[in-house]
């Protein structure tokens, strides 16, 4: 049962999509802390934990750079990315911002309730909240090009607010982005 579970892991492709990058560097947190920077850490981070435990891993970006000329253009390469690359599940990284600074807390966003997208952004968060303890926003439907127009079940991450100088002091550090990684593995591997 085990060795079928690893050899069914090994044949995974799983696509991991760092938010934002180059001159988009997304939202900027008080400190001038860059959510493109955050989200290419963790994401590296995340690939390294998959790949371990056999699981191959391709990404949307490795380094600090867009993947168009427009919003638009960069959404897009992103989704042909991951079906061209015949990926069976795509995260996608972000953090949240909010003109109120106290706004707080993590969620996770599938296209359309009922299906694996659903179930991965539930373990996910489950792992999420549980690893960081930050306040549960919930698991909730969104209309994100990258999770609507992908052709495998997808997910976007809200891992805390950047706005918020508590959460982002969580996002800055080094420890805090493995504890944020590990917590998306973990939901990967129970959602497996």
């Amino acid at each position: 049962m085990l060795r079928e579970q690893v050899r069914r892991m090994m044949k995974l492709k799983i696509c991991i999509d760092p938010g934002h990058g180059g001159r988009d560097p997304g939202a900027i947190g008080s400190s001038g802390l860059r959510e493109s920077d955050v989200t290419l850490s963790i994401g590296l981070k995340l690939r390294e934990k998959l790949q371990l435990q056999g699981i191959q891993v391709v990404m949307t970006r490795e380094r600090d750079t867009a993947l168009g000329n427009t919003i638009n253009a960069d959404l897009n390469n992103r989704v042909q990315f991951a079906n061209r690359n015949g990926s069976d599940y795509f995260i996608s990284i972000h953090c949240n911002s909010s003109t109120n600074r106290s706004a707080h807390g993590t969620e996770t966003y599938c296209y359309k309730f009922g299906g694996q997208g659903e179930r991965l952004a539930k373990a996910l968060q489950e792992k999420l909240i549980h690893a960081v303890g930050l306040a549960n926003r919930g698991v909730k439907e969104g209309n994100f090009a990258v999770i609507r127009d992908t052709n495998m079940p997808a997910v976007l991450i809200e891992l805390a607010f950047i706005s918020n100088p508590a959460e982002e002091k969580l996002l800055a550090g080094e420890m805090w982005q493995d504890i944020f990684a590990n917590a998306i593995a973990e939901g990967v591997f129970d959602f497996l």
